[in-house]
C-alpha cells in the first residue's frame, strides 16, 4: 500500500474507507491480528476429539447399513423389492442438476455484477418486492374474502414500512456500501467460490452416504434381523438424524467461517494464499469451535423435535 509503517500490510485496502479506530489502528502503526489468538493452536482439544468421534460413528454405523443394504438387496415394499431406475430417468436426473448449476451460476454472476456497479439499485429493488409481496397478499385475502388475512398483511406492511424508513433509514445506507464491498470482493476474488464448489461436493457426498445408510438400517428392518426388532431400529433412525443434523450444521458453519476468513484476507490486503490460509486456519485452529457449535445447535434441535413430538 505504499506505507512503511510496520503491520501496514495488515491495513484496509485503499479502495475501503477507514473508520475511526481503523485510522487510529493505521496511524499508530500497531498490527491487525495481534494478541492471543494470533497463529494460535486448537485450544477446544475435547470438542476436536468429539468430532472425530462422531465422524468414526457416523462412518462405521453407516458402512456397516451399506454393506447389509447390498446384501439384503434394498429395501423391500409391498414383497418386492425397489426396481431399478430406468436409464432415462437417470440422464434426465443429470441434466436437471446440471442446468440448475449452470443457471445459479449465472445468476450468481448477475448478481454480482449487479452488487458491484449498482447497488443501491439492487437494496432498493429488493425493498420493493418485498414490500409488493405483503401488499400482494393483502389485496389476495380481500379478493377471495379473508378479510382477516388482507387486514393483517395490510397492517404488516404498514409496520415495515414505519419501522424500515424511520427506524432504519440511515442503515439503509450501510447497506447499499456493504452491497457494493460485497459485489467488488466477489470480481476482485472470484476464487471464493471455490469455497462454495468443495463443500458443495463433500455434502453432496455426506448426503448420497447418509440415505444409503439410511436405507440399510430400513432393510434390515425389514428383514427382522437381530438385534434389529422392536424398537432398536427407532433408535438407529434418531441417531441417524441426529447425525444428520450435526454434519448438515458443521458443514454450513464451516462454509461461514471459509468465506469470513477469505473476506478478512481480502479486506486488510494481506498478502497470502487466500483459501489455503481459510483451511489452514479452520483445520488448524477453529475446527474444534466450529463443532461445538453444531453440537449444541444439534442438541437444541433435537430436544425441540423431541418435545413436539407427543409420541417420544
Amino acid at each position: 500500500m505504499g506505507s512503511s509503517q510496520p503491520g501496514s500490510e495488515y491495513a484496509p485496502n485503499d479502495h475501503v474507507p477507514l473508520r475511526e479506530w481503523e485510522e487510529d489502528f493505521k496511524n499508530n502503526g500497531r498490527v491487525y491480528g495481534t494478541g492471543p489468538v494470533q497463529h494460535r493452536s486448537c485450544t477446544d482439544v475435547c470438542c476436536l476429539v468429539t468430532f472425530f468421534v462422531v465422524l468414526l460413528l457416523f462412518l462405521g454405523l453407516g458402512g456397516y447399513f451399506i454393506h447389509q443394504f447390498q446384501q439384503l438387496g434394498g429395501i423391500v415394499i409391498s414383497g418386492h423389492p425397489l426396481p431399478a431406475i430406468p436409464s432415462r430417468v437417470k440422464v434426465a436426473f443429470a441434466f436437471t442438476c446440471t442446468g440448475m448449476i449452470i443457471g445459479s451460476l449465472l445468476l450468481s454472476i448477475g448478481l454480482v455484477a449487479l452488487a458491484k456497479h449498482y447497488p443501491k439499485c439492487l437494496v432498493w429493488t429488493l425493498i420493493v418486492v418485498n414490500i409488493t409481496m405483503f401488499l400482494a397478499i393483502s389485496i389476495a385475502g380481500f379478493v377471495l374474502g379473508l378479510i382477516a388475512l388482507g387486514i393483517s398483511f395490510l397492517v404488516a406492511t404498514l409496520i415495515y414500512c414505519l419501522v424500515l424508513f424511520c427506524c432504519f433509514r440511515h442503515h439503509i445506507k450501510t447497506a447499499i456500501v456493504l452491497m457494493k464491498c460485497t459485489g467488488q470482493f466477489l470480481s476482485e476474488r472470484p476464487q471464493v467460490y471455490l469455497i462454495g464448489l468443495i463443500v458443495s461436493i463433500t455434502s453432496v457426498l455426506f448426503l448420497m452416504y447418509w440415505i444409503f445408510s439410511y436405507g440399510g438400517l430400513i432393510a434390515l428392518t425389514q428383514h427382522h434381523i437381530s438385534p434389529f426388532i422392536n424398537d432398536i431400529p427407532t433408535v438407529f433412525q434418531i441417531i441417524l438424524w441426529v447425525l444428520y443434523t450435526f454434519f448438515s450444521l458443521f458443514f454450513y458453519y464451516c462454509t461461514v467461517f471459509l468465506v469470513a476468513a477469505c473476506v478478512a484476507i481480502w479486506y486488510y490486503n494481506q498478502q497470502q494464499s487466500m483459501i489455503g490460509s481459510a483451511f489452514k486456519w479452520l483445520l488448524g485452529s477453529h475446527i474444534g469451535s466450529i463443532t461445538f457449535s453444531a453440537m449444541v445447535v444439534t442438541v437444541v434441535r433435537s430436544l425441540r423435535m423431541a418435545a413436539g413430538n407427543p409420541n417420544t
